[in-house]
């Protein structure tokens, strides 16, 4: 065995211990059931220590500063409030109630880069596979999903900019008041003493449960439509910016839940298919045909759907893109608007179904929708085309809803 002098030997230690203070990407704490009942309960009802001690480290020091620099803007806890939150540090920011707790630790923005660029090949099943155990806990409604930048808390958006995460609704019901947030960012702040990357837990007790921005639900009976009139318009834009004909799109998600029937899955992806079939010929009265299978075979389906997924966010590559069926519609209409005439422009649709995730016995899956207009149909500067393409919308959320007020 080599010799080490004894400061060799102090740097080496030191540097297995940093080292190990990093955590990789580590899909571990959502579907720990035991742990998360224990954390939410602790939080519910406020049995854990609320002393503070002083801030420790750089990244610690940092998020102090952002915070006001005073124990009565941000307490550091001087322990952990449950099991499984060993290397976190955790915190409460002192004007809030007691329902909150943010815990983080260091990790590397290295990791969190190849997780992002080899998602699909590499990542997809195992975090299709976390969602399903955090959603299989006892203290979770069922629902676990991917997060989004629009739910980090304000602690991690003070010092970093999320990347990927996950959240688990706790409690019964599709929206509750209780969940938990595991997450990853990229830390922002210019220095080279502090890790360049966090992972981080947060949880909230008996609040209130964010609401997405962009997304409003209509309820019929007991089923549940979350209708997103914004997010994936961005994501089918890029893509038509990258064809060789103008085009743009405004673009619907109808997202459709039921927390009582309980049908199979081959029940829920047929009442899909009757969603786009009613679509198909209600825009077929309106002077739409399909295209023909000669110019947009199977594989090149395959090929838009892959296309597509890359250009969705982190997470969402997996959900609604990574279970749409690839068989999907794709119409088109050469005589109106009046952006048509002279054949300078065209609109179309694209009609996508996605499959509802077989662990999760409230999801029925999705429609996500898409009109089009190509050419001089493209320019939405003409109100003509807008009041044209809105009203196309409107005909796939009457479809989507009538569907189900027959059931």
């Amino acid at each position: 065995m080599p010799e080490f002098s004894n400061l060799s030997m102090v740097f080496l230690l030191l540097c297995i211990y940093h080292q190990g203070a990093f955590a990789e990407i580590n899909l571990n704490i959502l579907n720990n059931c035991k742990n998360i009942q224990e954390l939410m309960g602790r939080l519910r009802d406020g049995e854990f220590s609320q002393t503070c001690r002083e801030p420790n480290g750089s990244l610690e020091e940092s998020l102090y500063k952002k915070a006001g620099s005073s124990h009565s803007d941000l307490c550091f806890l001087e322990q952990n409030p449950a099991v499984g939150l060993e290397g976190f540090s955790c915190m409460l920011i002192s004007s809030e109630p007691k329902n909150t707790i943010f815990c983080m630790r260091p990790a590397r923005a290295s990791d969190i880069n190849e997780y992002k660029e080899k998602y699909k090949e590499k990542y997809v099943a195992t975090a299709l596979d976390y969602l399903k155990g955090a959603s299989a806990c006892p203290a979770s409604n069922g629902n676990a999903t991917f997060s989004v930048a629009t739910l980090q808390p304000i602690l991690a958006a003070l010092i970093s900019k999320d990347q990927f995460g996950f959240i688990a609704p706790i409690g019964k019901g599709r929206k509750t008041d209780s969940y938990v947030i595991h997450s990853y960012s990229i830390t922002a702040l210019n220095d080279r003493q502090v890790p360049d990357a966090i992972e981080y837990i947060y949880a909230l007790s008996h609040g209130k449960f964010p609401d997405q921005q962009d997304v409003r639900t209509i309820e019929v009976g007991n089923w549940k439509i979350e209708i997103d009139d914004e997010n994936f318009s961005g994501v089918m834009n890029a893509w038509l910016m990258q064809q060789p004909v103008p085009a743009r799109a405004k673009s619907i998600i109808f997202s459709i839940s039921n927390d009582f029937a309980s049908n199979s899955i081959d029940e829920k992806n047929e009442a899909l298919s009757d969603i786009s079939d009613q679509i198909i010929k209600d825009l077929k009265s309106e002077g739409f045909s399909n295209i023909t299978k000669n110019y947009f075979t199977q594989a090149k389906k395959e090929e838009i759907v892959k296309a597509l997924s890359m250009s969705s966010p982190i997470g969402f590559q997996g959900r609604p893109m990574g279970n749409i069926n690839p068989d999907f519609q794709i119409l088109v209409n050469e005589a109106r608007p009046a952006c048509a005439q002279n054949k300078e422009g065209a609109t179309g649709v694209y009609i996508f179904t996605g499959a509802p995730e077989a662990g999760i016995k409230s999801d029925y899956g999705s429609v996500v929708f898409s009109a089009f207009g190509m050419g001089e149909c493209a320019k939405f500067a003409r109100t003509s085309t807008n009041i044209y393409l809105d009203g196309i919308n409107d005909i796939a959320t009457d479809a989507v809803k009538s569907n189900y007020e027959n059931q």
